[in-house]
């Protein structure tokens, strides 16, 4: 029996973005310390999934399909906000929130998945308390997030047990077209 690995399906901001949440990541940590996330790259979750190596070309191809049939939509993001006193992030304007629970809700009914709710977003840091929270909000007050991205497709990512991280790039998607980078 083939051991389960955990999978992690996301889109990938441009480097630009990704470069600005990986230096926004580390201001945090200066001032706050560690905290949950922040050494991930930056991405918004999509689905995790398990699956051992036998498992993963259905995955991969199942992907696939789904992405045949979706089209590209420039992302935006227009601010900062939490979940509560435990996840900070930055939040998508109002027409890419739209796109992106439609795109989660749509692939996980696409895998038989049910899901209670979708709450897209692209996190700066976890497992925060009221007062770390506090401390983001503050640091990041004049910070503008008016920025933009191609959302043109999904990369899967396979937990890392050494880095503790969805680190290992296996395949990226794109929309609407037949062909996978394999990583």
């Amino acid at each position: 029996m083939n051991e389960k690995s955990q999978f992690l399906l996301a889109v990938i901001p441009s480097q630009e973005i990704s470069n600005l949440l990986k230096e926004w990541k580390h201001l945090l940590k200066k001032e706050i310390g560690r905290f949950g996330s922040d050494n991930s790259l930056a991405h918004i979750t999509v689905m995790g999934f398990e699956a051992d190596l036998n498992q993963l070309p259905y995955w991969i191809n199942k992907i696939s399909s789904f992405c045949n049939n979706y089209t590209e939509y420039e992302i935006g993001f227009d601010g900062f906000n939490s979940f509560g006193s435990y996840v900070f992030y930055v939040k998508l304007d109002d027409g890419s929130v739209k796109y992106f629970n439609k795109l989660i809700l749509d692939i996980h009914r696409y895998f038989g998945f049910k899901i209670k709710s979708v709450k897209s977003h692209m996190t700066i840091a976890r497992k925060l308390d009221e007062i770390r929270i506090e401390s983001a909000y503050k640091l990041f007050k004049n910070y503008e997030t008016d920025f933009k991205f191609l959302c043109d497709g999904f990369t899967l990512r396979k937990y890392n047990t050494t880095t503790k991280q969805y680190s290992d790039f296996i395949v990226e998607f794109k929309f609407s077209e037949q062909q996978l980078k394999l990583f």
